[in-house]
C-alpha cells in the first residue's frame, strides 16, 4: 500500500471494564502508520470502571480519544446512538467498527482496506471474528462463529449480501453519509445489519473477507442464559433477511429434530443421511479451521454437530417467546 488513507476506528463501550484494555492494546499495536489512525471511544453510560480505564490509557496514547456521549436524540438508542456521535467526530476517509471485547490482528487495517482499493464502488467490508477462551462452551462458540461466517463468505462469493458484523467492519465515509448515517436509517438493535443493508440498497458494493489477516477474537459469553440473551438480539436481525435466507434458517433449526424422527421411523435411512451430513460438515469445517490456523478445534467437530443442532432449535424457540430483548443492561 503506497498511499495510507486516514482511518477512524469507532469503539462503543458499555460496562466493559474486564475487556476494554485488551481491545485498546490491540488497536495500539496495529501495523499501520500511527499518524494515519484515530481511535474514538464512546463510553455508553457505563456503570463500572470502563470510563476511567479508557481515560488512563489515552494519557500515553495520543491517537486515542474518549468522546463524551450525549443523551439519545430522535430514534437513536444504545449502541447506534454512540456510533452516530463517534462518526460525527471522525475525520477519517474510512470508518472502522469494532467492539470493546474484541482483539484485532495487527494486519487488520491494511487487509480490510484492500477491497476498497481494488473496487472503487465498495462501500462496506466485513472481516471475520471468532471466540477466544479455554472452556468447551467457548470453543463450541468459536466453531459456531466461523461456521456462520463461512456461510456468509459462500453467499458473498456469488454476490449475495447477507449481513455486516459490527465488531469487525469497515465503511467508506462516502457510503456512510450517503445513507445519512445512523441518524437517518431505521433504528435496529442489530445496528450493524441495518447499516449494511442501507449501504447495499443504496447501490454500493460489499466485500466479506475470510482470511487470518482480518481474524479478530471476541470474548465468549460465559453462560447459557447470556448466550440466549445475545442470540435473541441477533435473531432480530436474522428475521429481517430475505425470505430465502429465513427459510434456510428455519431448515437449520428443524433439521436435527427431523433427523431424529427419521431415525425412529427408518433407522438405516436416518442414520445414513445424518452420517453423510456430519461427514460433509466436518470435512468443510476442518478445512476452514486449518486455513485460519485454528486446527486445535477440529477434535470438537463431532460434538459441534449435535450442539449446534440443539442450539439452532433452542434459539428459534427463544426468539418467539413473549419476552423482551435485553442487552448490556438495557431492554428493547
Amino acid at each position: 500500500m503506497q498511499n495510507y488513507p486516514l482511518v477512524s476506528i469507532l469503539v462503543a463501550a458499555r460496562n466493559e471494564e474486564s475487556n476494554i484494555l485488551r481491545c485498546l492494546t490491540s488497536l495500539a499495536e496495529l501495523s499501520y502508520p500511527p499518524d494515519k489512525i484515530e481511535v474514538l471511544v464512546g463510553d455508553d453510560d457505563s456503570e463500572d470502571a470502563t470510563n476511567q480505564i479508557v481515560a488512563n490509557f489515552i494519557l500515553t496514547n495520543q491517537r486515542f480519544k474518549l468522546i463524551a456521549i450525549a443523551p439519545p436524540a430522535g430514534h437513536l438508542r444504545g449502541k447506534s446512538n454512540v456510533l452516530a456521535q463517534l462518526a460525527k467526530a471522525a475525520t477519517g476517509t474510512y470508518l472502522f467498527f469494532t467492539d470493546a471485547d474484541i482483539c484485532v490482528p495487527k494486519t487488520w487495517i491494511t487487509a480490510m482496506l484492500q477491497p476498497f482499493e481494488k473496487q472503487p464502488n465498495v462501500g462496506i467490508v466485513t472481516g471475520i471474528t471468532t471466540i477466544s477462551g479455554h472452556k468447551i462452551l467457548h470453543k463450541l462458540q468459536a466453531i459456531e462463529w466461523l461456521n456462520a461466517l463461512a456461510i456468509m463468505r459462500f453467499y458473498a462469493h456469488f454476490g449475495i449480501p447477507l449481513t455486516g458484523m459490527g465488531n469487525n467492519m469497515a465503511v467508506s465515509e462516502t457510503a456512510y453519509w450517503a445513507v445519512g448515517g445512523y441518524e437517518k436509517i431505521p433504528f435496529s438493535i442489530t445496528e450493524d445489519y441495518q447499516l449494511f443493508k442501507e449501504i447495499v440498497v443504496k447501490g454500493y458494493g460489499f466485500a466479506q473477507l475470510f482470511n487470518a489477516n482480518v481474524l479478530a477474537e471476541s470474548q465468549p459469553v460465559e453462560s447459557y442464559p447470556k448466550y440466549f440473551e445475545q442470540r435473541k438480539r441477533w435473531m432480530n436481525g436474522v428475521m429481517k433477511l430475505p425470505i430465502i435466507h429465513r427459510t434456510s434458517m428455519y431448515f437449520q433449526a428443524f433439521l436435527m429434530p427431523l433427523l431424529m424422527v427419521l431415525c425412529l421411523l427408518d433407522p438405516p435411512l436416518g442414520m445414513l443421511i445424518w452420517g453423510c451430513k456430519m461427514i460433509v460438515q466436518a470435512v468443510v469445517m476442518a478445512g476452514v479451521l486449518v486455513f485460519l490456523g485454528k486446527k486445535r478445534l477440529i477434535w470438537l467437530l463431532p460434538f459441534y454437530e449435535f450442539w449446534s443442532g440443539a442450539m439452532w432449535f433452542a434459539m428459534l424457540i427463544n426468539y418467539f417467546l413473549p419476552t423482551k430483548t435485553t442487552w448490556k443492561g438495557r431492554t428493547y
